[in-house]
């Protein structure tokens, strides 16, 4: 906080931070008030408050509103201002990934073989642009299998086929990339074995 004044000092500050939700709170044992007794003209305190978010709060960017109650050093008028923070708030992100299933016990070289697996979304916040491919020497996907979007709870059950290029074990794994709610890239991967 800075005291942009040339003339006069900010007395008797009183700083209230509040979530009109009632989702962001003050951490245990803490309080959304903060004092502070003086501020020079021209200069800088630093305040710190801890704040705990509910355990069901959606994963966006949040707004808190500070309130300012204070008055002027030499002039004793009373002052008022309210401010807004954005507080980005992220929930962490749970999936569970079955095994994969292959539809047949070998494959041909050059013809497409069916696979399929389930992965369920147990976090609090959805995730999206789902998209899976595999990795593996003398693999690829017959398409692009993209899944969209999967809110918080719910499941994918990814159906494709994947064509090999070379006989014998292959050793491959299923690539999942999705975004977060910010738009952060993530990866999670899946092996198999392909005869």
């Amino acid at each position: 906080l800075t005291n942009t004044s040339d003339s006069e000092d900010v007395k008797n500050l009183k700083i209230t931070v509040k979530d009109d939700n009632g989702k962001i709170l003050p951490a245990a044992n803490g309080s959304n008030t903060l004092y502070v007794k003086k501020i020079a003209k021209g200069d800088t305190v630093t305040c710190e408050i801890n704040l705990g978010s509910a355990p069901d709060i959606e994963a966006k960017s949040h707004t808190l509103s500070v309130a300012f109650n204070y008055e002027g050093g030499s002039t004793l008028t009373m002052y008022d201002a309210v401010e807004t923070l954005s507080l980005p708030i992220s929930q962490k992100i749970r999936l569970k990934i079955d095994d994969p299933i292959i539809y047949a016990d070998s494959a041909m070289i050059e013809q497409p073989v069916g696979m399929y697996f389930t992965l369920y979304n147990m976090g609090k916040s959805s995730i999206y642009n789902c998209m899976v491919d595999v990795e593996g020497d003398g693999l690829r996907m017959e398409e692009t299998y993209y899944g969209g979007n999967i809110g918080s709870g719910s499941a994918m059950q990814a159906d494709f086929a994947v064509i090999p290029s070379v006989a014998g074990d292959i050793q491959g794994k299923i690539v999942i990339t999705y975004e977060d709610v910010y738009g952060e890239q993530i990866r999670e991967e899946k092996p198999f074995s392909l005869y």
